[in-house]
């Protein structure tokens, strides 16, 4: 029985230390542990729709500094956010706050918001997606060809890298990998 309430205790000083995760857990309280439910629950807090995919809805939120991802199951994006948290000091990826797989197998994300990439990049994307998909490209920064390469290494998975799936991080002017598995 001690040992029970100390796992208790430990998820909650968890929760207690990450703001999104504690909301992610108030809102399925309120509002149910599955996909719509999520996506009322944030719509309600005030996260505005800003995307949608063949997976899920993108809604940014009140400040504008951040985003949450809501989909359905989604093994590629779900191993994605495991690498963007094991490289987090990879500029590259994004910075994730939050990330919860509910019971019905979606998943709730919340990360930093990044911007579309702006056109004087489109020749850097283009030598990354290549990197990506063919590992050949010189004239590559170290730590994008290294991104390049994590994405790559991750062979039992399909890439699917396309034009949304690279977007651009103002602060450090850098390119950034969002989802690259299909």
């Amino acid at each position: 029985m001690q040992h029970d309430t100390r796992e208790r205790e430990d998820a909650l000083s968890t929760r207690a230390d990450n703001p999104f995760d504690e909301m992610i857990h108030r809102f399925e309280g309120q509002y149910g542990r599955n996909q719509s439910a999520m996506i009322e629950a944030f719509g309600h807090a005030g996260w505005k729709k800003c995307g949608q995919g063949k997976n899920g809805r993108v809604a940014a939120s009140p400040c504008g500094q951040y985003v949450v991802r809501i989909s359905q199951e989604d093994e590629g994006f779900d191993r994605h956010v495991e690498l963007c948290q094991t490289h987090a000091d990879n500029k590259h990826f994004p910075k994730v706050h939050a990330h919860k797989t509910l019971p019905d197998g979606s998943l709730v994300t919340i990360m930093e918001k990044l911007e579309p990439l702006p056109k004087h990049l489109t020749t850097q994307r283009a030598q990354l997606t290549r990197q990506i998909a063919f590992g050949d490209t010189p004239n590559m920064s170290p730590s994008l060809r290294e991104a390049a390469e994590i994405i790559r290494s991750q062979s039992d998975l399909q890439k699917d890298v396309h034009g949304g799936d690279i977007l651009y991080r103002k602060s450090d002017r850098s390119l950034v990998i969002t989802d690259p598995f299909r």
